[in-house]
């Protein structure tokens, strides 16, 4: 009878062991999940910010070139937000 005692508490300590363990793994997995979605979204913010700067900077350096204030900024800003917006359209399209 003893050993049958020993065996039940054997058994279930195994499944507590085996349930601890696959927790364990489900916790590193989502802490990678966390990594990465943190770093995905440094990466839509630099995707979409850095074309709108880019235009700003060579229209005003154009604009100043010829004298033409504010036309070339205008054209070079709508040409960063066309180039955000094909970046935040391709990004999504990964993600799925």
């Amino acid at each position: 009878m003893e050993k049958k005692k020993r065996h039940i508490q054997l058994d279930e300590d195994l499944k507590k062991l085996k349930f601890h363990s696959s927790q364990v793994v489900l916790n590193s997995q989502n802490k990678e999940k966390n990594n990465f979605l943190l770093a995905f979204s440094f990466n839509v913010g630099y995707y979409l910010l850095t074309p709108l700067i880019l235009g700003v900077i060579v229209g005003l350096f154009i604009d100043n070139k010829f004298k033409t204030k504010p036309w070339f900024t205008l054209v070079f800003i709508l040409f960063g937000l066309l180039a955000s917006l094909y970046n935040l359209l391709r990004i999504t399209k990964e993600v799925k």
